[in-house]
């Protein structure tokens, strides 16, 4: 239901690598000092277990604008690793990523640049898809509580059933 939603939202299907690099678990890991190091990484960009789809999302985004790819919009269900060396959890999780223009819809809307409400309409489509009791929040700027990849004023917070689900916004 969540890969056909995306799809119907004009988003198309990645797959990134497991592996990321130390740095980049570190900025985007939803829980630190929970990064599983690997005991031989092939290279310092694939040290560690991905703790979340960020950075594998924004390699493959970054990717396709270096290739002159103007307008990238991609999603990735994959997993997710946290704890220790000696016993590594495995979760699923979603991401998803999109920057250039929105699709032109006719003679009288033009193309536009993707903006913050074009990805909260991605999310709303998928709350509503499963019938979650679901609302957004955001908090101050200095309140230290929105995640550090993201820009503290466009970002906002997804609760479902009175837990975090997920953040979106524009990075910072």
């Amino acid at each position: 239901a969540v890969r056909r939603t995306l799809l119907g939202a004009g988003l198309h299907e990645a797959i990134a690598s497991t592996f990321c690099s130390a740095a980049d678990a570190a900025l985007t890991a939803p829980q630190p000092g929970l990064v599983v190091p690997l005991g031989n990484p092939l290279s310092e960009e694939a040290g560690v277990l991905r703790p979340s789809l960020i950075p594998g999302m924004l390699t493959m985004i970054a990717g396709n604008l270096h290739r002159d790819v103007s307008d990238v919009r991609l999603f990735e269900l994959g997993t997710v690793f946290s704890g220790t060396t000696e016993k590594v959890d495995e979760r699923p999780a979603l991401a998803f990523g999109a920057a250039g223009s929105a699709p032109e819809q006719g003679a009288l809307h033009a193309a536009r640049e993707l903006d913050f409400y074009d990805i909260k309409g991605v999310v709303e489509q998928l709350m509503t898809r499963f019938d979650a009791d679901a609302y957004f929040d955001r908090f101050p700027a200095d309140s230290g509580l929105t995640p550090e990849w993201l820009h503290p004023y466009r970002a906002a917070r997804v609760v479902a059933d009175g837990l975090t689900v997920g953040w979106f916004g524009q990075l910072h």
